[in-house]
């Protein structure tokens, strides 16, 4: 196996083991982050009922936060679809497994790499990759990887692919300050939109809808655990209710939602 490989899969590992037992997102960011994803897949009209055979290209949601997508979009007609979910991280795929089962899901979980994925050509109906296509330390394994998801995906089928947003100043900053002092140690990247678009369609995809999500310009949760440390946890949980949602009615102001979503959006097909 490549070296670069082996050390990010130990980046991970070690980062999957942490999250066992540290809380990494407040349950109101959380619940907020999982609603914007869940409403905009029904909003754009997305075909996830029966005989639909799906991929999810991240499974670190489902192991360890409250923001998992999957569970909850498909919830009791798991068993009427072909579902199956990929990770790099083996940890992360094995607690994924064992919250699945807790949950009487029935779904296909693999430990694979999302530029070179063992799946066939034309397989699936709909590809939900959720922030995990700007984990990369640089474009290239970017589009490694969106060509393998368009190899993948059936003629006629759908993608919905979400990149951190280099607009939102606050996010981006956020993010790079954590990384400097060593809170990241997995590669982060972030894309202005115009970016996104043209990578999509020089690597064939036709893009068909676009949203900006997750309107959160503030370090919002890093503000709440330093508040845990000073205030009674039942006013801080109060706050961050309050400050969440503040951030979701932000999100209504079209002309500013570029500058104050977490993520782009977009929605794509061969």
């Amino acid at each position: 196996m490549d070296r670069k490989i082996i050390l990010e899969n130990k980046i991970w590992d070690e980062f999957a083991r942490k999250s066992k037992t540290a809380s990494v997102m407040h349950p109101a960011l959380a619940k907020y982050k999982k609603e914007e994803f869940i409403n905009i897949i029904k909003n754009w009209d997305i075909d996830i009922g029966i005989g639909k055979k799906i991929l999810k290209t991240d499974l670190y949601e489902e192991a360890f936060r409250e923001d998992e997508i999957l569970f909850s979009l498909v919830k009791e007609r798991s068993r009427e679809m072909d579902i199956y979910a990929i990770d790099i991280c083996e940890e992360t795929v094995r607690q994924a497994k064992a919250v699945m089962k807790d949950r009487g899901s029935k779904h296909n979980y693999l430990t694979a790499d999302v530029r070179s994925l063992p799946l066939k050509d034309n397989a699936f109906d709909l590809i939900l990759s959720t922030s995990t296509l700007d984990h990369f330390e640089n474009v290239e394994d970017f589009k490694k990887s969106l060509k393998e998801l368009k190899r993948v995906l059936k003629p006629s089928g759908e993608m919905v692919i979400a990149l951190n947003n280099m607009c939102n100043f606050g996010f981006y900053l956020s993010c790079k300050l954590s990384e400097f002092l060593g809170l990241y140690k997995f590669p982060t990247m972030f894309f202005r939109p115009q970016l996104a678009r043209d990578i999509c369609r020089d690597m064939g995809l036709k893009i068909k809808k676009e949203a900006f999500l997750v309107h959160i310009f503030l370090p919002l949760n890093r503000f709440i655990v330093l508040l845990k440390r000073f205030l009674p946890d039942s006013l801080v949980d109060n706050f961050a209710y309050r400050m969440a949602s503040f951030f979701r009615l932000t999100g209504f102001f079209r002309k500013t939602n570029i500058w104050t979503g977490w993520f782009i959006v977009i929605n794509c097909g061969k």
